[in-house]
């Protein structure tokens, strides 16, 4: 927040200071021209005659504005400035692009011959400017330094969404709202630096920015309604599946009418904003269903402001595509900014109040299924994973049996018994961690249940086990610590249950045990 405040310090700045990027006392210079004669060629030609003998020394440019219009400029017979259209699978036209023609001392009269590509053009007026070049492009830059903002700290805020959704994926996985609305932002912000002036000016290939810019419109809708739907929870299906189907159709269908020459990504643009409606409908229709479970619902109340203020941006961004018009693409992308901070900051906040609430359940859960003293899973969580779990042929389980611990509680006290057995616990799951989980299913009962673990893997972490053991006796806590344990793998044939499984590793930690005793 208070970088974008900044922003508009430096803004404000731009547009006031006297020694700006742009010097306001310069712009009287810069003359729109009428044309002396225009004739009309054919349907999709003019020839515009501008007489420009009365002009104050300094100015030899000429600036105008062409839409998707092959160009010509002639200084009485020679051609001193060509704009055509472009032949690739990509593209065949020239796009939208400001004309800068230089003009040669002594000059008095040109030509400039208009050709449309599309008949959607034919009834754009065509402004003429001549001036000085610099000052022509100082002011065009001006002009854009609104929308080049808003672009920019559109993008920003689609990357920090992204990251916030990268960082925290693990615990907000199920919020696909985050990560589409940051898609939906940096799309957007691209797509709207790549249309404002300055751009036109600094990139050249305009068939190619053109192609770039219909992709990045129609390629909007769908992370929208995929946004729109996750962070509104609206429960429909056939409207949203409809919706979803057109829009994935319509982008395929037009860039592979594009490619095989049949239209225009400029002639189906009517198709991408039918895409669009049906998003700002479909959203309109998910928030009064938002108010009619919850008349209150701060979500329902936000989006319900950003859907008016879209509304808003979104005519501004139609009007001016559809009528050429351009000086109001700043205030167009500061209102879509706007609606984008504004559902951005929703929907994080919405995320991390999930996030914390799953970490809750997660941690009741946790509570329920582990036992306190020890740390492992308690004999609740040991049945039920039984139940779910498939016995095969890499099923084996370990059991365990703390030797001496009824005598331990008998004579130092309940309180050396329990240090017994947190201390043994440890011990056999840092030995045993990678093998499996570890339950604790009685008093002194302990059980591994394996699918990476074999016999003779087992025979080597039991020694290891022996090892720890004998060393944590000769640390002089006062406990004689005894961890007998029992090996048992799958036998097809023979073990229709875990039941057969466990009494027979229960068997053989019992031998142990027995071992064990004898040599103490």
């Amino acid at each position: 927040m208070w970088l974008i405040l900044v922003m508009l310090c430096v803004l404000i700045c731009a547009f006031t200071l006297s020694d700006n990027v742009y010097r306001m006392d310069l712009a009287s210079e810069i003359e729109v021209i009428e044309p002396v004669d225009v004739q009309q060629i054919c349907n999709d030609k003019k020839v515009y005659t501008v007489d420009v003998s009365n002009q104050k020394p300094g100015a030899h440019t000429l600036m105008f504005y062409s839409v998707h219009q092959e160009v010509e400029v002639f200084d009485g017979e020679q051609v001193i400035y060509k704009r055509n259209r472009c032949n690739s699978m990509f593209s065949h036209t020239t796009g939208a692009v400001y004309n800068l023609v230089s003009i040669n001392e002594g000059t008095t009269a040109f030509k400039i011959t208009i050709r449309d590509i599309y008949p959607s053009t034919r009834s754009e007026d065509i402004i003429f400017y001549y001036g000085n070049g610099m000052d022509i492009v100082q002011q065009l830059v001006k002009s854009s330094l609104l929308g080049l903002f808003a672009g920019a700290m559109i993008i920003a805020v689609g990357i920090c969404l992204l990251v916030f959704w990268g960082y925290n994926r693990k615990d907000i996985v199920e919020h696909v709202d985050v990560l589409h609305l940051g898609l939906f932002s940096i799309i957007f912000g691209i797509y709207s630096l790549g249309e404002s002036q300055a751009a036109t000016i600094w990139l050249e290939n305009r068939a190619a920015c053109s192609y770039i810019q219909f992709t990045l419109l129609m390629s909007l809708p769908i992370p929208f309604l995929i946004f729109t739907r996750n962070f509104l929870q609206t429960k429909d299906r056939f409207v949203y599946k409809a919706i979803f189907v057109y829009e994935f159709v319509q982008v395929a269908g037009c860039q592979l009418m594009q490619f095989a020459g049949l239209a225009e990504l400029k002639e189906t643009a009517i198709l991408t904003h039918i895409s669009i409606v049906l998003d700002v409908i479909y959203m309109f229709y998910s928030i009064i269903s938002l108010f009619r479970i919850n008349l209150r619902s701060r979500r329902a109340m936000i989006n319900l402001i950003g859907f008016l203020i879209l509304i808003v941006a979104m005519s501004i961004d139609m009007i001016n595509y559809y009528t050429s018009v351009q000086y109001s693409e700043g205030f167009a992308k500061i209102g879509f900014l706007v609606f984008i901070i504004l559902l951005g900051a929703e929907t994080a906040r919405n995320s991390i109040s999930k996030t914390n609430e799953n970490k809750k359940i997660s941690i009741y859960r946790e509570m329920a299924t582990k036992d306190i003293l020890s740390g492992c899973y308690n004999r609740n969580a040991f049945e039920e994973d039984l139940r779910e779990t498939v016995l095969d042929e890499k099923t084996s389980v370990v059991m365990f049996d703390l030797n001496n611990l009824k005598k331990c509680n008998d004579n130092l006290g309940h309180s050396i018994g329990d240090m017994y057995i947190m201390d043994a616990a440890k011990i056999i799951r840092s030995i045993f961690k990678h093998y499996g989980k570890l339950y604790r299913i009685g008093g002194d009962e302990f059980c591994l249940v394996s699918k990476s673990l074999n016999e003779k893997r087992f025979e080597q972490l039991r020694e290891k086990l022996q090892n720890e053991v004998d060393f944590y006796d000769n640390k002089g806590t006062g406990i004689i610590m005894g961890i007998a344990s029992g090996y048992s793998d799958y036998m097809p044939g023979v073990d229709y249950s875990f039941d057969t499984l466990l009494d027979r590793a229960d068997e053989r930690m019992y031998e142990n045990k027995k071992k064990l005793k004898a040599k103490s």
